[in-house]
């Protein structure tokens, strides 16, 4: 069980990390499914090993539990990837549906007949998210969002594992601080985040992405291939599965697999001329 939850720590540190470094935020969408997959596969020990067929990954009462899964959630709108929600509320609904507002509200953006509910974990710290969605107009929803982003890293966070790392000798356990929700929340209720755009942890370039994402893009088509598909236009190509594999393909060439690789499933990405 701890090696599993090793994995799927070190999966979600690791598409911090690359958010971090400047990685095309299109790679981050499929990335994204790699780090469910590996909290699945964790969850089913974890139930296994508590002889409790719905016991959660995410301990609400645990502010880092929580931090993390409210992170989830803002990714999957950000990257628009409302695909993966149902399955992160199949991991926690078994002991948390209708137990927490911000839980509810979040995934309730996407899927229908959620509970309506007026509590939460963690009042101080998320109190202010939790007003941005009930406010009677933009300028009120916008003031409480800008409290909570305010707030986030120096009040609500403080004391969490991760925070400071970057204060570390070596940085060691830093992968980088984003307030992913805080994105999402901004972007679902197409609130003006010009101001929210100071605070370094506020992910604005996701977001922006997250407004212009169209579906149908040559970018998406063209510019993404699975192992075991023939290349769909010629070029120099990468991927995240194996480190530093850049390489030309030929149209129709067949895209090669990594199955060793512990990042999954082996996905290339067309580099931009």
């Amino acid at each position: 069980m701890l090696s599993k939850f090793g994995i799927a720590d070190d999966s979600w540190n690791e598409l911090l990390l690359n958010y971090t470094a400047g990685h095309p935020i299109l790679t981050l969408r499929d990335q994204l499914e790699t780090v469910i997959q590996a909290i699945e596969t964790y969850t089913a020990a974890l139930r296994e090993w508590h002889n409790d067929p719905v016991y959660p990954p995410f301990l609400l009462g645990d502010l880092d539990h929580y931090e993390q899964l409210m992170q989830l959630i803002g990714l999957c709108y950000l990257l628009h990837r409302q695909d993966l929600l149902p399955r992160l509320a199949a991991l926690q609904d078994g002991w948390f549906a209708g137990e927490d507002t911000l839980y509810e509200d979040l995934i309730g953006y996407a899927l229908p007949d959620r509970y309506d509910v007026d509590h939460w974990h963690h009042c101080d710290a998320y109190r202010d998210i939790v007003n941005s969605a009930y406010g009677d107009a933009p300028v009120e929803r916008l003031a409480d969002l800008s409290q909570y982003v305010k707030r986030w890293y120096k009040t609500s966070m403080k004391g969490l594992p991760w925070h400071n790392t970057h204060l570390e000798p070596n940085q060691a356990g830093y992968y980088g601080y984003w307030c992913f929700e805080a994105g999402a929340v901004a972007f679902l209720q197409g609130l003006d985040d010009s101001k929210l755009r100071e605070f370094p942890y506020y992910p604005k370039d996701m977001v922006d992405w997250a407004r212009n994402f169209q579906p149908d893009s040559p970018e998406l088509k063209l510019g993404r291939c699975e192992a075991g598909q023939p290349c769909p236009q010629a070029g120099t190509w990468w991927t995240p599965a194996k480190p530093d594999a850049h390489r030309h393909f030929s149209l129709g060439e067949i895209m090669p697999a990594f199955p060793d690789s512990t990042y999954g499933a082996t996905i290339w990405y067309r580099e931009a001329e």
